[in-house]
């Protein structure tokens, strides 16, 4: 999205199984807010006019498109034309640029396929009709919402910094939060013992609930890894068990910890057999080994933990300065 279009509506193009048509018009009517206020310009071959021929009207609005929407269920995996007209060419377009933005309407074994590795709404890639949610309205809502934050990052052009273009412990420290999706609940009580030195501009937090819808998730993850200051696991039988944390994540941060370019630090959540992994080499807190929502005050443990993390900040911060004087 360039700069002399920046403030344009974005042309969406939506993409769907007619056997979904249900609800795409629900979608359609969750949008409607986003198309009011000048965001969206959306388009699907249901507006396709009598005589109109449909294939090259099809090929004509996913080719202009700035966003394009998948709507995935297994009719519409199923579809011979989808699959071979409109994935492949909204996955080349994907290449050059074009956010491409799946939409899981109902269960299917979308993961295993192309789409999997990009980031899908609603949050987490929870089905519009699946249990997750009290009823699919409460999934359109999410979905609207993600759609109007994406629009707004692109809207704010934003700068993508590499590791290379900023000093390690430049003002605010970058911190990397690995958790697994389990315990996202201690991470949102340990989040809050960090949110005011936060907001002083001391730490700036990440976590995986941030990657914009239409991102390659593990790109991302590992982009943030890479340039991260500090790197915070938080250990529970669920993450050792995650492929994703255990198999994919702890690699990335231990090469990093290995590197001198990160303070890597474990912070033990719930009881696991973290002693027998690679982790065992670092020092863990809290520092007395208890698991933090075993406590029978989770917060006190989280308030001892973030001073104690800040600590090893200034050290770090202090050996650096140190460093660089003696340089």
């Amino acid at each position: 999205m360039s700069a002399a279009n920046a403030q344009q509506p974005l042309r969406v193009f939506i993409s769907y199984s007619h056997k979904d048509a249900d609800l795409r018009e629900e979608l359609d009517k969750h949008l409607s807010l986003l198309r009011y206020d000048g965001y969206i310009d959306a388009w699907h071959d249901g507006k396709i006019l009598p005589g109109e021929e449909w294939d090259k009207v099809i090929s004509d609005n996913l080719e202009g498109a700035d966003l394009i929407l998948l709507l995935v269920s297994s009719d519409f995996n199923g579809s011979g034309y989808i699959r071979e007209k409109e994935i492949t060419r909204a996955l080349e377009r994907r290449e050059g640029g074009t956010i491409v933005v799946p939409i899981v309407l109902r269960p299917c074994d979308w993961r295993e396929g192309p789409l999997g590795e990009i980031e899908a709404l609603p949050k987490k890639g929870e089905p519009v009709t699946s249990e997750h949610w009290h009823t699919p309205d409460d999934a359109f809502k999410d979905i609207a919402a993600g759609l109007r934050a994406l629009i707004k990052h692109l809207r704010r052009g934003p700068t993508v910094i590499s590791p290379r273009q900023r000093q390690p412990f430049e003002f605010p420290i970058q911190v990397y939060v690995g958790y697994a999706e389990e315990d996202r609940d201690a991470f949102e009580r340990f989040r809050d013992h960090l949110r005011s030195v936060e907001s002083e501009g001391f730490l700036e937090v990440w976590d995986k609930s941030q990657i914009l819808p239409g991102s390659a998730s593990s790109a991302e993850v590992k982009r943030r890894v890479d340039s991260a200051d500090v790197i915070l696991l938080l250990l529970s039988a669920s993450f050792l068990s995650s492929g994703d944390c255990c198999q994919t994540l702890m690699p990335q941060v231990l090469a990093r910890h290995a590197s001198g370019g990160a303070l890597v630090v474990p912070v033990l959540i719930r009881p696991c057999l973290w002693p027998t992994t690679d982790l065992a080499a670092l020092d863990v807190l809290p520092v007395d080994h208890n698991p933090v929502m075993s406590s029978p005050e989770p917060d006190a443990k989280f308030s001892e933990i973030a001073r104690e993390l800040l600590e090893r900040i200034d050290d770090k911060l202090t050996g650096a300065q140190d460093q660089f004087q003696g340089a």
